[in-house]
């Protein structure tokens, strides 16, 4: 299911996975490395949506 987010007025679509298990449920939402700045926003009630970095990410995965 993609992650859409309106950017300039402009919708833009994101690949978006939702990881669960019996402990968790993550929706990860992939976004382009030129975006960066660029803060999307939860469809249903406009909050940002945290973003983490790469090295993040790895050290989770490390972690797991």
């Amino acid at each position: 299911m993609p992650q859409s987010d309106k950017i300039d007025g402009k919708i833009k679509r994101y690949p978006r996975y939702l990881i669960k298990d019996e402990e968790a449920k993550v929706a990860l939402a992939v976004f382009p490395k030129k975006g960066i700045r660029q803060v999307p926003k939860i469809p249903l009630d406009g909050k940002s949506i945290q973003r983490t970095s790469i090295s993040e990410v790895q050290q989770l995965l490390q972690q797991a």
